[in-house]
């Protein structure tokens, strides 16, 4: 195991966070400027933790291409302490596991890239430890399931795609805590006089919404579907009756029409506390 308790560069040279059970801790901020880096392989982990013995009770920043060849391997964030953060300054790469034990990934702008064996642990975040911006995931087979762990600085709010009807396209996912009309190409928060019973939507979510697509990557074929999951907390506004619960539908912006239609809503399920 190696502990870095402060900052650590990379500023030529090579870093492999080697193989095995190899631990790679750093408690500070991560620049890689030059110089070649290397994930690592089989169950080696690079940590980006809070060390308090040596003083690294703090947010850390990752700089540098950490994408391709360059990407990471195991990941894990166990920053401890109220809002500590893992900050990205640029698009980072995931190939094997990310635990989200302790900690917020706050992308600011950038995209953490999941590949097609990537996985996160657990599967949906933690209340104290998810991602707060997009999540672009490669998707291997038809009819899988995956869970973003995504949210808000305030509001942790995972997504779900299942059912998927179409393998190797890349999804995206990324929670919004706004009025949907903050949105360009959204204007109102009018149901579609069409589909599902329409007439049965009372008021559609204007504090907060999702953006899930199946091209984040190459472009993909007609016809592709999937089943969307969605969550809510006390923020959401959803009446803490279970029957009125069970009537909440899953709305889509169709910018055609621009209005929103119905896609029903089913499988209501606690979420828990990660």
């Amino acid at each position: 195991r190696t502990n870095i308790s402060q900052d650590m560069i990379l500023d030529g040279g090579t870093l492999n966070i080697g193989t095995s059970n190899y631990r790679y801790r750093i408690g500070g901020n991560f620049t890689f400027s030059s110089g070649n880096f290397s994930g690592g392989s089989g169950n080696a982990v690079i940590e980006f933790i809070t060390i308090p013995a040596f003083g690294s009770i703090r947010n850390t920043s990752l700089s540098g291409d950490f994408t391709g060849v360059s990407a990471f391997n195991n990941v894990l964030i166990n920053k401890g302490g109220s809002g500590r953060v893992v900050s990205l300054q640029s698009n980072i790469e995931i190939n094997g596991q990310l635990d989200l034990t302790d900690g917020l990934v706050v992308s600011n702008g950038n995209v953490v890239e999941l590949g097609s064996v990537a996985s996160t642990l657990p599967a949906i975040g933690r209340n104290n430890s998810y991602i707060i911006g997009r999540v672009n995931k490669v998707i291997p087979a038809s009819g899988i399931t995956f869970n973003f762990p995504i949210g808000s600085s305030n509001r942790w709010r995972p997504a779900s795609i299942n059912g998927i009807s179409a393998a190797g396209l890349t999804w995206s996912a990324e929670y919004f805590e706004a009025n949907p009309t903050s949105d360009p190409l959204v204007d109102n928060l009018t149901a579609t006089n069409s589909g599902m019973a329409p007439a049965q939507i009372q008021r559609i979510s204007d504090n907060e919404y999702w953006k899930i697509s199946d091209d984040a990557g190459a472009t993909p074929p007609a016809g592709v579907t999937a089943r969307v999951g969605l969550s809510w907390g006390l923020e959401s506004q959803v009446s803490p009756t279970l029957a009125e619960r069970e009537e909440l539908e899953v709305m889509i912006w169709n910018d055609g029409l621009s209005s929103w239609d119905n896609l029903d809503g089913q499988s209501f399920q606690p979420l828990g506390t990660g």
